[in-house]
């Protein structure tokens, strides 16, 4: 990152962390460093828990949260560069002096056990080589089939997850504010276009992807009539709000998925965390999974995929070529020399 701005961070201790380190780490690093520390805080954010009251668990469960995402080499580097933010939080903002949030004991922090019994999970659940757990077309239209009530809401949701291949959080941060009905826009969403912009949750910008009509119909028929008979819809800027919030939540997206796998008869557990937890191999990023692994088999050029998923870096989108076997055997029997 070669400059660090103030309007590149959504938090100013991030900001802060980051513009400490900026100049004395490369570029690649101070990165990182900004993805760790971001994520971490918006975990905690999500789980109603003050920066100034983590401890090793809290650490230990974002850790565990990501593992079943990001292959084990990605992991140790987020962790890695979460103690650097730990560390700097407690050299130079005083937090953490009494509590012991970074142990060495591995009984209470299990990091090599969360990134050793996950990916070597993975990857015997999914047969390749980092562990990428996708959802195939088959099951998608299976789940489509069996999804839990509210029926038009879920399948809406899942056809969007699918069809454009978002995060869980830009899905649930969409906004239909200002609405612009003479310009056929409600926020976000441009149905002229056929357009989205994705909310930057995880990126410096927004990105715009389209729709096809299979998300389009349903979607406005949402905006324009099911949404509005939704509790919390008078008082949300979001386009999914619930009985209960303004905004739908990512773990309520992730049930709603879940469900509808163990619903379609599709879900299994890959592994059980050191926590106890079990981890499930439809997810909502399986969807994301899903929708890029469908992209480079159909043959979408790896630099066009890494913008429409938002990845800041390409070496992150290139874990998908390992699924472009046809295209790699076609360029052998084309382009090698004779024989």
């Amino acid at each position: 990152m070669k400059n660090v701005t103030r309007d590149k961070f959504d938090h100013e201790i991030v900001f802060d962390f980051c513009d400490h380190y900026n100049g004395r780490r490369a570029s690649g690093t101070i990165t990182g460093y900004r993805w760790s520390a971001r994520n971490f805080v918006d975990w905690l954010e999500d789980e109603g828990i003050e920066l100034t009251n983590v401890t090793w668990k809290e650490i230990d469960d974002f850790i565990a949260s990501i593992t079943d995402i990001y292959p084990d080499s990605t992991v140790k580097t987020r962790y890695n560069h979460l103690r650097t933010f730990i560390k700097w939080l407690n050299t130079y903002h005083g937090y953490y002096d009494d509590l012991a949030v970074l142990p060495i004991d591995n009984d209470k922090f299990a990091i090599t056990e969360h990134i050793t019994r996950g990916s070597t999970a993975k990857k015997e659940a999914t047969g390749n080589s980092e562990g990428v757990v996708f959802l195939r077309p088959s099951e998608y239209k299976t789940m489509l089939q069996h999804v839990p009530a509210p029926k038009f809401r879920n399948e809406l949701i899942l056809k969007m997850l699918w069809g454009l291949g978002l995060r869980n959080k830009e899905l649930t941060h969409l906004k239909i504010a200002p609405e612009t009905p003479h310009l056929d826009k409600y926020g976000s969403i441009d149905f002229k276009q056929q357009e989205i912009s994705v909310p930057a949750v995880k990126t410096d910008n927004p990105r715009d992807l389209w729709f096809q009509d299979s998300i389009g119909i349903p979607l406005r028929r949402w905006i324009e009539s099911e949404r509005q008979a939704v509790f919390h819809a008078d008082d949300s800027e979001y386009l999914f709000p619930t009985r209960s919030s303004t905004r739908i939540s990512k773990k309520r997206v992730t049930k709603i998925v879940s469900q509808a796998a163990e619903n379609a008869g599709i879900q299994s557990v890959m592994f059980t965390d050191a926590k106890g937890v079990e981890r499930k191999r439809i997810s909502p990023h399986a969807f994301r999974h899903g929708f890029a692994v469908q992209h480079v088999r159909n043959g979408t050029n790896i630099k066009v995929l890494k913008d429409l998923l938002g990845h800041e870096d390409i070496s992150t989108t290139q874990i998908y070529l390992q699924f472009d076997k046809a295209t790699r055997k076609e360029a052998m029997h084309r382009n090698a020399p004779e024989v």
